[in-house]
């Protein structure tokens, strides 16, 4: 009997672990042309199964939210994302770097253009025959469309599910980011110069007052 109850709490521990570190998958390897329904991103993933109808909740410990724990990664390889907010209709959105004019089936997205962010994520979700959609976002505004179509979902109907929520959540780009291509070179530039007026400094010497 004890065997027995150990067995199933053992399989029952393993069925959870499945469910909170789901798999992720790439849009790209999936019909639907879902990867382009929010233009400026730099890649799409979607939660599995596919009609898992999961939750983006950001209640307690960060380390245990879905978006930070999906695929053993979290949304692409990346497990400490932050939330700053949620667009759920319009007029109504609690994000304070992102928003979005548009309804719950298309619009446009827009940054705080004095914000430099390191890394952005919007989730899309629906519920019901779906699952969380990823795209992890460059550049400061954009299109969104609902990305919840026929491929690659399948759900009774052929009508494009509406948007229930946009979550918008960051890596501050403040703290440990790499400088952009143009920022080292200035750099570059900067101690060249640099070097050079020692080396010369050096060769002339100390000047003697006159």
């Amino acid at each position: 009997m004890l065997s027995f109850l150990a067995g199933t709490v053992f399989l029952l521990t393993l069925s959870l672990s499945g469910a909170t570190q789901a798999a992720l998958l790439d849009c790209t390897a999936l019909s639907g042309n879902v990867g382009d329904k929010v233009t400026n991103n730099l890649g799409c993933q979607i939660l599995s199964p596919l009609d898992g109808a999961a939750t983006d909740s950001t209640t307690g410990d960060p380390s245990s939210w879905l978006v930070n724990t999906a695929g053993d990664t979290g949304f692409f390889g990346i497990s400490d994302w932050l939330f700053d907010g949620r667009w759920t209709s319009p007029g109504s959105n609690s994000s304070t770097l992102a928003s979005f004019d548009g309804n719950r089936h298309s619009g446009q997205w827009n940054l705080d253009s004095e914000w430099d962010y390191g890394d952005l994520l919007f989730v899309f979700s629906h519920g019901s025959g779906t699952n969380l959609v990823g795209f992890l976002m460059t550049g400061i505004n954009g299109d969104y469309s609902s990305p919840f179509t026929q491929p690659p979902f399948s759900y009774p109907g052929v009508a494009t599910r509406n948007i229930s929520h946009i979550s918008v959540y960051y890596r501050s780009g403040a703290v440990g980011t790499v400088p952009e291509p143009k920022t080292m070179l200035l750099m570059g530039l900067g101690l060249g110069l640099l070097g050079l007026m020692l080396r010369r400094n050096r060769r002339q010497g100390p000047r003697l007052p006159i």
